[in-house]
């Protein structure tokens, strides 16, 4: 009798340090795991702060300072005690997570606006061809008298393309006197251009174009005195010179 319970009491210690020596590797591999987490997020949050200097964002508060701490009594026994820190360390990991993944939205959606701010600021010449007459005080070609000229004439053949140097939408098209066919782009904050003395107009009123669209053709209409592409820049309203906003081809790099 006595060596069947000593046995069954061998066989329960035993199954009972089996146990715990699974335990034991359980945790150990936890560990492991946590610790490898822990390395990541660190390494997003310093990607992440990065990003954030680069889109121009204020730098933030370090997100553990910004997570509470505290909570229950930690239990007597040493197995339930680390349960408790490790859910107590997932729970802490999760919450940076959601921190790291709202700074990154926040760069993702500034990074945007800068990008669509850019993409609206004229920046390339509408129309191949030679720059015949300047910005500013010129003889007029029909009176001979001096007169002040609000853009620049591109000289090109009729038939010409003419490109929308940023993006913007078509908010006129219409016959003036004097500038024949003419086409205006809004590209937002206050940005506007003007194209006069077109054969054609390719695109209709409230349109949206990109950088680079076809949106009329060279021409020679109106008081004109041969094919050409008058081209103003208006900002707020006033006239600005349009070889501001026009970007040599030698200085873009890929």
């Amino acid at each position: 009798m006595f060596l069947l319970v000593a046995g069954s009491l061998g066989t329960a210690f035993w199954k009972q340090h089996q146990r715990l020596d699974w335990q034991a590797r359980h945790i150990q591999r936890l560990e492991k795991k946590l610790a490898g987490l822990q390395d990541s997020l660190r390494l997003l949050g310093q990607q992440t702060r990065t990003l954030r200097a680069l889109a121009g964002l204020p730098e933030q508060e370090d997100p553990q300072n910004l997570l509470g701490t505290g909570g229950l009594a930690l239990p007597n026994d040493p197995v339930q005690r680390h349960i408790y820190k490790t859910d107590e360390t997932l729970d802490r990991l999760l919450a940076l997570t959601r921190y790291e993944l709202l700074s990154l939205q926040n760069v993702e959606e500034a990074l945007k606006r800068q990008q669509d701010h850019w993409a609206r600021i004229p920046s390339i010449q509408p129309a191949d061809g030679y720059i015949t007459s300047g910005f500013g005080y010129r003889k007029d070609p029909f009176t001979g008298r001096i007169k002040f000229h609000h853009g620049i004439d591109i000289f090109a053949p009729r038939g010409t393309p003419v490109v929308a140097p940023a993006r913007g939408r078509v908010v006129r098209i219409r016959r003036e006197r004097g500038y024949g066919l003419t086409l205006e782009l809004d590209h937002g904050n206050g940005i506007h251009t003007f194209y006069a003395h077109l054969q054609s107009v390719k695109v209709r009123r409230g349109q949206q174009v990109e950088r680079g669209d076809t949106i009329a053709f060279v021409g020679n209409t109106g008081r004109s005195t041969g094919p050409h592409l008058h081209y103003e820049v208006r900002v707020q309203g006033r006239r600005v010179n349009p070889t501001r906003y026009i970007i040599p081809a030698y200085a873009f790099y890929d």
